[in-house]
């Protein structure tokens, strides 16, 4: 979701590389709106979910009651912190509207997370106060000898609008948005309401501040075995769980890609066996539970998307026939002994240029060149 600042005309003085401070919903922190796993089916299909209206069943759609709309829009308005999934229905308040320009985006935020809008303005001069009113956002001045906070310059007297959040940051424009566009929500069981779009924009090209981790590489076996302790506390500090206890079946189908040795070997850390009893073939917690502050640092949001971007990328390959080869490089190598017109050479490069596009390889070589590490190729179709 984004956050309107409630005075369009505000300014905020920060140093223009700084992360601005990001306030998830209480759902996106504790990864209750994110399943454990996908299917290939799932992925194929990963953040373009299809809607389905079933055959010959009807149903029913009204606008927003002026009422309730004047309530929510109310509420919305007011800083807080988002605590319920009903929170981030969008029916309440402002919605506004961003489409990815790039059609695989690198990564890609989950429902619940948050992102600040920012229009940065380069002064002409030490003198230059005017002020750039913004549907959206907050504005930070630079000034002219500032460095730009983006990949691109951003020129005196000129205006770059962005989406800054700590995944990414991307420049945005705005676009009329048609007066016959409208937004079909979802309220219930075939119930469906109609609002207004407030605003609409088109997002460039991504530039990655989280590396996504490479297939079965250390980073992302760790977030595995991160995500499965923080999952079995989850479950043990339950309200509906007064007793803390756990049967590996109701662990193990969340994680399908995990052994049951290692479900059990994570258990073991925490919990005890209880080999008879009433609780025969359970497992009661043992040790302190840590605190959900704790949790929350052990597997946040951003690590989240970046494991999901990469089972995402991987799944892509494989619908290429690509299932062995993950690194560029090893292909780029191959590339060395072969002459120009080879007809091997010709086959082999698109597979590098499928290996180059994967999320991995784009946001640590953007990551890296930006740190002066490595030189980036940029390269475009049209």
């Amino acid at each position: 979701y984004y956050k309107r600042s409630r005075d369009e005309r505000i300014k905020v003085r920060r140093h223009p590389s700084a992360r601005p401070p990001i306030q998830h919903s209480i759902p996106a922190l504790k990864l209750s709106m994110v399943k454990t796993h996908y299917t290939p089916d799932e992925l194929s299909v990963f953040h373009r979910p299809r809607t389905k209206f079933p055959p010959n069943q009807s149903f029913k759609v009204v606008p927003l009651k002026e009422k309730v709309k004047k309530v929510k829009n109310e509420r919305a308005n007011q800083q807080r912190v988002m605590k319920h999934k009903s929170d981030l229905s969008a029916m309440d308040g402002r919605v506004v509207l961003v489409e990815y320009i790039e059609e695989h985006p690198p990564l890609i935020q989950n429902v619940g997370m948050a992102s600040n809008i920012r229009t940065f303005y380069r002064k002409e001069s030490q003198s230059d106060d005017r002020i750039r009113p913004t549907d959206d956002g907050d504005t930070l001045d630079l000034e002219p000898d500032d460095e730009s906070p983006l990949m691109g310059d951003v020129n005196p007297a000129q205006s770059v609008q962005t989406i800054l959040n700590h995944l990414f940051k991307v420049p945005i424009q705005q676009h009329t948005v048609p007066t016959t566009d409208f937004l079909l929500v979802k309220t219930g069981n075939n119930k469906y309401s109609l609002r207004e779009v407030s605003s609409a924009y088109t997002a460039g090209q991504l530039q990655p501040m989280t590396e996504v981790p490479a297939p079965n590489s250390r980073a992302a076996n760790n977030y595995q075995r991160n995500r499965l302790a923080a999952y079995i506390f989850r479950q043990f500090l339950k309200k509906e769980n007064p007793g803390h206890k756990l049967k590996i079946q109701d662990v193990a189908p969340k994680f399908p890609l995990q052994t049951e040795g290692a479900v059990r070997k994570k258990l073991k850390e925490c919990a005890e066996f209880q080999r008879g009893g009433d609780d025969s073939g359970a497992w009661i917690m043992k040790v302190p539970p840590p605190s959900e502050e704790e949790l929350r640092k052990l597997v946040n949001p951003e690590s989240t998307c970046a494991y999901e971007a990469m089972l995402a990328g991987a799944h892509h390959l494989n619908e290429k026939g690509l299932y062995k080869y993950t690194n560029p490089d090893t292909v780029t190598s191959a590339l060395q002994a072969f002459p120009p017109n080879d007809p091997t050479r010709k086959r082999l490069e698109p597979v590098e240029q499928e290996l180059l596009m994967s999320p991995w390889a784009q946001t640590s070589n953007f990551i890296a060149g930006m740190q002066g590490k490595m030189k980036l190729q940029l390269s475009a179709q049209v």
